[in-house]
């Protein structure tokens, strides 16, 4: 489920940010009424808006009734303050479907947020079906073979996003924000631009957590330090690569077999024993046995020490197949591409 928050409270935006993403639901947040009005006309993937009537820079009201003009039945939950009652009535003649007088309990405001959910999604389907999964967004409940799978309330979230290796703008300028704010906090203790840069930041305790290349991880405890991946209980970000053929390719048979060597030669061995990637379990018949059961199939690390990796270490997050079932979305091209960089760009001037 995806909402979008429009509250100029800061507080009291934190607080229902906290309470919906606990709850699975990905969020975005603006804080004034044109910011509003601008993301619900760029973006119909919203399920539930809730709207303070008193925004800055256009009024809640205003907002309702453009979103309204456009035909669109999101449902809406406005939010008052207690004695505005002209308000309240306003709202509804509009097209709210409830609304909440401030103070209010987040419990309730839980409550009437499913219930929303519920009445929005109407006659449709409230189920997602992919092979043999199988989840009930009214219910929030996932079955595979029809056994049901319990699942954290982050898990569930991810479910209902439609993608989240592609984020939209919204997503990205919030994302952008928050990133900005912590790094003017002091969050960051460096950016690292290269392989060596890193492997220093790493090795003289400078930094101690970070994104990190498998082969700078290894380069960091063959001096010594102790250095490991953490498994993400939530799942990894996959990133994949291989060479691909035009449809139209007259040599389609030399493409696939470049490919294929590639991914399951020579090339594919050293790079998979140099950690950046499991490039394809065929190289099972011309690796090494005992590096090919350390690098894919999660066993301890036979024979003597190599680039810091010990007799009996094991390699950081298990198998290849262990590893590939914790993935919880892939690293792609996102459609606002221009706009990520852009922030990044800020991001780093910052």
């Amino acid at each position: 489920m995806r909402i979008l928050i429009a509250e100029d409270d800061q507080v009291l935006a934190d607080g229902l940010l906290r309470t919906l993403r606990a709850n699975g639901a990905a969020v975005d947040h603006v804080a004034s009424g044109s910011e509003a009005d601008a993301a619900l006309m760029t973006n119909n993937e919203f399920d539930l808006l809730i709207l303070d009537l008193g925004l800055p820079r256009m009024h809640g009201l205003e907002v309702l009734k453009r979103l309204r003009a456009r035909g669109s039945a999101l449902p809406v939950l406005i939010l008052t303050a207690a004695d505005s009652v002209e308000e309240r009535v306003k709202g509804l003649d509009y097209g709210a479907d409830d609304y909440m007088a401030k103070p209010f309990s987040l419990q309730e405001l839980e409550a009437r947020v499913r219930a929303l959910s519920r009445r929005g999604m109407g006659g449709a389907t409230s189920t997602i079906k992919h092979g043999p999964l199988v989840y009930d967004q009214a219910g929030r409940v996932a079955t595979i073979d029809g056994k049901m799978v319990e699942l954290s309330a982050r898990e569930l979230g991810l479910l209902e996003v439609a993608n989240p290796g592609n984020p939209d703008a919204t997503a990205i300028e919030e994302a952008a924000k928050f990133l900005i704010s912590k790094k003017k906090e002091g969050q960051f203790r460096a950016l690292w631009g290269d392989f060596g840069e890193l492997v220093n930041l790493m090795a003289s305790g400078e930094m101690i957590l970070a994104d990190a290349w498998q082969p700078a991880v290894m380069a960091v405890k063959a001096q010594g330090v102790q250095c490991s991946y953490a498994t993400m209980k939530n799942g990894y970000r996959g990133w994949a690569i291989g060479v691909s053929a035009l449809k139209s390719s007259p040599n389609l048979d030399a493409v696939t077999a470049y490919a294929d060597y590639w991914l399951s030669g020579g090339p594919a061995v050293a790079v998979s024993e140099q950690g950046y990637y499991s490039p394809n379990d065929k190289v099972k018949a011309i690796m090494a046995p005992e590096k090919y059961a350390f690098w894919y199939e999660g066993a301890p690390w036979v024979g003597a020490e190599e680039r810091g990796i010990k007799e009996g270490d094991l390699r950081d997050g298990g198998s290849l197949a262990t590893r590939a079932a914790n993935v919880a979305y892939w690293h792609q091209w996102p459609d606002e591409y221009d706009l990520l960089m852009s922030k990044w760009d800020e991001f780093l001037s910052a």
